[in-house]
């Protein structure tokens, strides 16, 4: 505790030299690694080492085991009650297993309001040379971090801070995020760094939009204007916002061409904008007419179609007519699902098929047939992507693709279980297609292409097989794409 480097390794004192057990250590010599130095999560809590693992209380500890009683720096408590709380964000903390949170008489340079490294950007978090509020050197380090390099380390779409919710600040040396990556209006991160977060951020229109930058004119629930003259105003307060940035206060409506539309009930801007309901058909609910009575099969299933009728399709009373020797909807057919096998019936009767999708008919694919239906109903040709998935039939997606689409406000997203996917090919190469789940960001299993009033869903996976592993949430999806909107 003395100020000097006494064994010159570039690093003084108790609790920065890991020779120091502690501050009354009276050798500061390195004698064998400690466990807080030695880049191994000896107590396999997830945090490794000191400034990291709570249970370390310098560089020199000997244990990384976490007390009984965490830190005032771990506990999840903002102890000083400067509205900010642990290691790496409270300016007081020196690490996690800081026990004292108070502010320093003296503001670190991580901490202080100046641009001390004269990089043009200030302070934690948004510094790169900052690894925390309490930093006292705010010079960027040689080599960017992860979160700072302008690179998408983790291969989940985002790149750095604050975009990347595996990033918990600029200077993080690791950008890393498990699991799915929710919308950037429903990750709870402030992706656009201006002190509002999600459905809080003028930039967002609901959960589903995947952009939280703010536009330039003043959204209708965020105006100071009662648009829809309801007596309330704006987000939070009126029903019809979904969030501070939605265009619109009333619920279902949608801005087209500058104006709020009810895109629930208005046969020319049904379900969005622009899509039109053939003349004396009515929307409902998005949909243009009642749901048909009809689902049509087009060649051999192992599965039986009958497990898609479920929710507002069983209350219809839709039955499932096979047909194996061709595709021939009908005015009574809703849409129309088909297997690989039924590839070739689908090109031989591709403008029968054209004409009954622009009407408002609905096609579904299948594995290893998404191209050959693709070519048959569009006039740009694909071939096949990469090959993807377990082979475990399952349509459900591990990860959500375009969140703000319409669709995902029919059904909620559910991820596939891990190893439970169905198997197919990558359908990211077909031009026009909105893309909406797959393996991974690289690989969609399957999306959609409108045509006119109707819709042709690329599902490139394996469900026509009888996996018994086949989900609900499988089967709902399906159900879904069969009625074009919502069934539960």
């Amino acid at each position: 505790a003395n100020g000097l480097d006494d064994d010159d390794d570039g690093r003084a004192d108790f609790p920065q030299d890991v020779g120091c057990i502690a501050a009354g250590d009276d050798d500061e010599g390195d004698a064998n690694r400690p466990e807080c130095t030695n880049r191994i999560d000896d107590d396999q809590d997830g945090w490794v080492d000191y400034p990291l693992d709570p249970g370390c209380a310098g560089a020199g500890d000997r244990s990384e085991r976490d007390e009984p009683v965490a830190p005032a720096c771990a506990d999840q408590a903002d102890n000083d009650r400067d509205g900010l709380v642990d290691y790496p964000f409270d300016p007081g903390c020196a690490a996690a297993g800081d026990s004292d949170e108070a502010d320093p008489a003296e503001a670190a340079a991580c901490s202080n309001g100046l641009d001390d490294d004269g990089d043009g950007v200030i302070d934690f978090p948004r510094d790169p040379g900052c690894e925390a509020a309490g930093d006292a050197d705010e010079a960027d380090p040689a080599f960017p971090p992860q979160c700072a390099n302008g690179n998408d380390d983790d291969n989940n779409g985002r790149v750095d801070w604050p975009d990347d919710p595996g990033c918990r600040f600029a200077g993080d040396a690791r950008e890393n995020s498990d699991g799915p990556i929710a919308a950037r209006c429903a990750d709870g991160i402030d992706n656009d760094d201006d002190g509002a977060v999600d459905l809080a951020d003028r930039g967002c229109e609901d959960a589903r939009d995947n952009d939280e930058a703010d536009g330039p004119d003043d959204p209708a629930c965020d105006n100071g204007i009662d648009d829809d003259e309801d007596g309330v105003i704006d987000w939070p307060e009126d029903d019809g916002c979904g969030a501070r940035g939605d265009l619109c206060e009333q619920a279902g409506f949608g801005l087209c061409e500058g104006v709020c539309l009810d895109l629930q009930t208005d046969p020319a801007n049904c379900g969005r904008c622009g899509r039109a309901c053939s003349d004396g058909v009515e929307c409902n609910e998005g949909r243009c007419g009642e749901l048909r009575d009809e689902l049509l099969q087009c060649g051999r299933s192992s599965r039986n179609a009958e497990q898609f009728i479920v929710g507002a399709l069983a209350e219809a009373g839709m039955r499932v007519r096979v047909n194996l020797n061709g595709c021939d909807p009908t005015p009574d057919t809703q849409a129309v699902i088909v297997p690989r096998g039924g590839a070739g019936l689908v090109t031989a009767a591709s403008a029968a098929l054209q004409a009954y999708v622009r009407q408002g008919g609905i096609i579904i694919s299948e594995y290893n047939i998404s191209d050959e239906v693709y070519n048959a109903m569009f006039p740009e040709r694909v071939v096949a992507g990469a090959r993807n998935g377990n082979c475990r039939d399952n349509i459900q997606p591990a990860v959500q693709l375009s969140p703000q689409d319409p669709f995902w406000a029919w059904i909620r997203f559910a991820p596939v279980a891990e190893g439970s996917t169905g198997c197919g090919y990558s359908i990211n190469a077909y031009p026009g297609v909105t893309l909406l789940g797959g393996w991974n960001a690289a690989n969609a299993s399957f999306g959609y292409r409108d045509l006119e009033a109707g819709r042709v869903y690329l599902v490139d996976i394996d469900w026509q097989d009888s996996d018994a592993g086949f989900s609900e949430d499988s089967i709902f999806l399906m159900a879904t794409m069969i009625a074009n909107g919502p069934v539960r």
